[in-house]
């Protein structure tokens, strides 16, 4: 006999409690003629509707009223265990299967596992507790574990609290006093105050003209998808005010702020496309995903024949991360959630260090990045020891084909008796190469500064000075003779710039440039002199990349 049933006699009479509990419902069987009896005598008052002529109580948005005293009763005996319970791990693949598994026929149904009471606890652990996820947005298992980045939230509009912290936490630990501004097709009232507590500036994008009301004597033509974002306005939006000040793009899924209205996936796949042309991740507020869902099935080309839980994955796929709240769809008294994409966009724009807390700079990335520069130099594509004012006159001479700089060029080829005009005859702007294809080109951007001391005498002079150096007469001189690109938004607009075939050129290049990240560090020139030598050490051949990039990154952390 096992000594621990003959130390504990009761363990021989006292069976293990087992039971399975339902959430469940009786629904009421009243007729259309019988609501429609009581909507007459309430005056089509919802407050005034008697809920229990309801099989649903969707009054309140938020879930508070949808649940009947049966239910919660049936939910305390739930598994209430401090730690992960079943419902945690029946909740994270019920989410995998609805947005990531392609429809029901790739299902897995954890929760079935739960309504047939399963007492084989190898089958629980193989299928449900222990299984490995990873790459999605819910990862499970040791992935869980190493990157957590599915999170149980109250509800939606605490999840979006949560999100916004961490983005306000990392831009002003990076850009301290910076303004970003985060664009949308309509951003709900909390979602905009959030942006507006962290600092940033919140852009609605929808079509205004979608709201008007119709002339007298005008028509109406169908829309089913008012909620799109004005794709035109949101690219203008990025290149006015910078990509590196838009550090994320919303999307409200159905459109919340222009009374629900729903948003086609050829829109939500074109806000993807932009939002990743720029690198920027694309954030889903998605309470109402399953009514958006059944817009796209009902009036969009190409989804009749699909089920509402296939085109749920297809559009889950395009965001790098969501906002949810439980309550609506979910028919739940409370509830939220907030999830990333694993290794995804966000991940990487948010996400400078190890695990650790040292700067990620010795990484599989890096390697290839020295790898790649090395392939140039052996192939003959770059060299070494050469000035940008060498490079300039070889490439007068015909000597190489292409150089690294700015649009001075323009004033270059001028000053070597090219006409301004003929400039793109001889050499124009291109864009960056890239590590891997499919890449976007960036550029680092550069300047100059005008600034006058606190404590001199002639702040005044200094003052009037700058404004004279910025003016549209000096700019366009100064851009006449080196072709350097104006200041001012007034002179921009001028057809002297407007119409210049090189400038044009270069800023289309260049429209995704940023500053440069060590500009702003006090101990930028160290860093500067660290990389650029080991660097050279692996095109000279004295080092291996993986070599060059560990010894980089011991130099880098020692600062």
């Amino acid at each position: 006999m096992d000594k621990n049933v003959k130390h504990y006699p009761l363990a021989q009479t006292v069976e293990m409690p087992q039971h399975c509990a339902y959430v469940v419902r009786d629904l009421p069987q009243a007729t259309v003629e019988q609501r429609e009896r009581a909507l007459n005598a309430t005056h089509w008052n919802e407050f005034s509707f008697p809920s229990g002529l309801l099989t649903v109580d969707m009054l309140s948005d938020s879930g508070t009223t949808a649940m009947t005293n049966q239910q919660w009763a049936t939910m305390m005996l739930g598994d209430e265990a401090y730690g992960r319970n079943t419902g945690y791990y029946v909740l994270l693949d019920t989410f995998r299967d609805i947005f990531e598994r392609g429809g029901e026929k790739n299902w897995k149904k954890s929760i079935d596992l739960v309504r047939t009471d399963c007492r084989d606890l190898e089958k629980m652990m193989d299928e449900l507790f222990l299984c490995e996820y990873e790459g999605g947005l819910f990862n499970g298992g040791a992935a869980q574990m190493e990157r957590p980045n599915a999170f149980i939230i109250q509800q939606g509009r605490a999840a979006e609290s949560v999100l916004m912290e961490i983005v306000k936490k990392i831009l002003t630990a990076r850009h301290p006093g910076k303004v970003f501004t985060i664009p949308s097709n309509g951003h709900f009232d909390t979602t905009e105050g959030n942006i507006k507590q962290m600092g940033s500036i919140p852009r609605n994008l929808y079509n205004k003209e979608l709201l008007y009301e119709i002339p007298e004597g005008g028509s109406y033509e169908k829309n089913p998808f008012k909620g799109n974002m004005d794709i035109e306005k949101l690219e203008q939006l990025i290149n006015a005010v910078g990509v590196e000040n838009v550090p994320l793009i919303f999307t409200c899924i159905t459109n919340n702020p222009i009374c629900g209205q729903p948003v086609s996936m050829a829109n939500i796949r074109e806000i993807n496309r932009v939002a990743h042309k720029y690198d920027i991740p694309l954030v889903f507020d998605v309470a109402r995903w399953a009514e958006n869902c059944y817009y796209i099935k009902m009036n969009e080309e190409g989804y009749a024949d699909k089920s509402i839980a296939e085109i749920a994955t297809e559009m889950f796929s395009y965001c790098d991360a969501f906002t949810m709240s439980a309550k609506k769809d979910g028919h739940a008294n409370m509830g939220g959630m907030l999830a990333f994409r694993d290794r995804g966009l966000f991940w990487k724009k948010f996400s400078d260090f190890n695990e650790d807390g040292t700067v990620a700079i010795d990484s599989d990335a890096a390697v290839k990045c020295v790898e790649w520069y090395q392939k140039l130099m052996n192939e003959g594509y770059i060299a070494m020891d050469t000035g940008r004012g060498e490079a300039r006159q070889m490439f007068a001479q015909g000597q190489v084909a292409f150089y690294d700089d700015a649009v001075v060029a323009k004033g270059q080829a001028v000053n070597n008796g090219v006409a301004p005009e003929d400039v793109v005859k001889v050499c124009s702007a291109m864009s960056r190469p890239v590590l891997n294809a499919g890449d976007q080109p960036q550029s680092t951007m550069w300047g100059h500064m005008l600034v006058t001391f606190q404590n001199s005498e002639y702040q005044q002079e200094a003052a009037e000075l700058a404004k004279t150096l910025v003016s549209d007469e000096v700019a366009l001189d100064y851009f006449e003779n080196n072709g350097m690109p104006p200041v001012t938004k007034s002179m921009a607009a001028k057809d002297e710039v407007k119409n210049d075939a090189y400038l044009n050129g270069f800023l289309q290049a260049t429209a995704t440039a940023r500053l440069e990240e060590t500009a702003r560090m006090a101990n930028a020139s160290e860093i500067k002199t660290i990389i650029t030598e080991e660097l050279q050490y692996a095109l000279l051949g004295q080092k291996t990349a993986e070599q060059a990039v560990t010894d980089m990154a011991a130099r880098l952390n020692a600062l």
